[in-house]
């Protein structure tokens, strides 16, 4: 923390963005990779060439580099990024580091079309946490560092004609539970591979029983393998990043899988 807020204070909000999203990915794409990298390495085991991917949330591009890579040049990425200062970053990061293969969508997805919504990113512990930024609905701004207005649109109006899908990635800080169902009928259609960041234990609840009757079961990351969830485990519940795959792409990751 003191470390973040030395660097905040001496570079400004948006120089130590890019920096710290640069260190990231440059050590990510030179193969020196850090303890923090263990979540995008695996998309290697998740991902193919050729794969059309959504990173929903895609914040600095932690995330949206490394599916750029593994999509390849004939595939597809769609990262969505709603806040207009992390966007930039974004588009720097992947024109820097990324394939030319990925389309970037300036909104926050959710139940309407063309709707204004505002979003905040906190301060926590003195620290203005650029991860942490949500939604903020008609609660109270207080912590609140930044606001952010920015323009909802539905997932089935902007992706309603892909021909195919096999990979999403969803971090929007609790919105999940909104976003998630109006997604169900492309996951329905297109059966990809969801990763999906889920905090408290009553929206990993919901979002389970949303899924499972699409034939889509969760698992969380251990060891570079995936090990089923279990909603009753306190151990389990401790895991915010939950992967739900569908019956028909087991074979795709059956090396990872441990039933």
């Amino acid at each position: 923390m003191l470390i973040r807020r030395l660097l905040i204070r001496l570079l400004g909000f948006k120089n130590y963005l890019q920096f710290i999203s640069y260190f990231f990915l440059k050590t990510y794409r030179s193969k020196l990779y850090l303890s923090e990298h263990f979540q995008v390495r695996f998309l290697r085991q998740l991902v193919r060439q050729g794969d059309t991917c959504l990173d929903i949330g895609a914040n600095l591009g932690y995330f949206s580099i490394p599916l750029s890579h593994l999509t390849g040049e004939k595939g597809k990425l769609y990262s969505i990024e709603p806040v207009p200062m992390f966007r930039k970053v974004l588009q720097k990061n992947l024109s820097r580091f990324g394939l030319k293969n990925f389309e970037i969508l300036p909104y926050a997805l959710g139940e309407e079309d063309h709707k204004k919504v505002q979003m905040g990113t906190p301060t926590v512990d003195g620290v203005i946490r650029h991860g942490r930024t949500e939604i903020l609905e008609a609660r109270p701004q207080q912590g609140i560092a930044f606001t952010h207005e920015t323009e909802m649109m539905s997932p089935q109006t902007l992706f309603g004609g892909l021909k195919e899908l096999q990979f999403v990635k969803c971090d929007v800080e609790g919105y999940e539970t909104h976003i998630i169902p109006q997604f169900l009928s492309l996951f329905e259609q297109h059966q990809p591979i969801l990763e999906i960041e889920i905090g408290p234990k009553e929206n990993k609840a919901e979002i389970i029983n949303l899924l499972s009757p699409l034939s889509y079961t969760a698992y969380y990351l251990k060891n570079n393998q995936l090990w089923p969830f279990q909603l009753d485990n306190p151990q389990h519940t401790k895991e915010i990043e939950l992967y739900f795959i569908p019956t028909g792409k087991k074979d795709r990751v059956r090396g990872v899988i441990r039933e």
